[in-house]
């Protein structure tokens, strides 16, 4: 009989609650801040999608380059870094004062959550046994799926009862999260 290889270890419970809470902040995010946008500097309605959007592009532009980054640095570092940009433009939302600096604030977070975004990933390809891996990745990959069923719904309650600034202290608390 086949001894069974363990996949839920220590690391790999920390890497998966680190992908929740970061994919948790995205998702407080992505809907809420059109929102924010639109009543805080007035946005067009592109101008607010454009405020979601960037979040994106900053994501694409970090995949690109933090794929090779990990192997000279290494994941732990990589993801380090990308927990550390992203604690710090978790707090720039509470300082955006106008339009522009919020379209920058969101750009860079975005890079931030590519870079902990691919990191974890790594990490969790790195951590779990080969002859689990389709289970493993699932069960990692599912920290992403609940907070697409947590994320927008909590952050459209929070945003209809409270105020942008408790998002952005969640989203900052989440951030800290991650780098714990």
């Amino acid at each position: 009989m086949q001894q069974q290889t363990t996949l839920w270890t220590r690391d790999f419970l920390i890497d998966s609650s680190v992908n929740l809470f970061l994919y948790l902040t995205y998702y407080l995010l992505i809907l809420t801040i059109t929102v924010f946008a639109s009543e805080a500097f007035e946005a067009t309605p592109s101008q607010a999608g454009l405020a979601s959007g960037l979040f994106i592009l900053g994501a694409l532009v970090a995949r690109l380059f933090a794929g090779r980054s990990i192997e000279g640095l290494g994941c732990k570092r990589m993801l380090y870094l990308g927990v550390g940009l992203l604690l710090g433009t978790s707090v720039l939302y509470f300082a955006v004062g106008n339009l522009q600096a919020l379209y920058a604030v969101r750009f860079f977070n975005g890079l931030a959550f590519g870079i902990c975004s691919t990191a974890t990933g790594t990490i969790a390809a790195h951590l779990i046994p080969k002859e689990r891996r389709g289970e493993g990745m699932s069960y990692y990959a599912m920290s992403g799926t609940i907070a697409s069923a947590i994320g927008p719904f909590l952050g459209m309650v929070l945003c209809s009862y409270s105020t942008m600034d408790m998002i952005f202290l969640l989203c900052t608390v989440l951030s800290l999260c991650c780098l714990g």
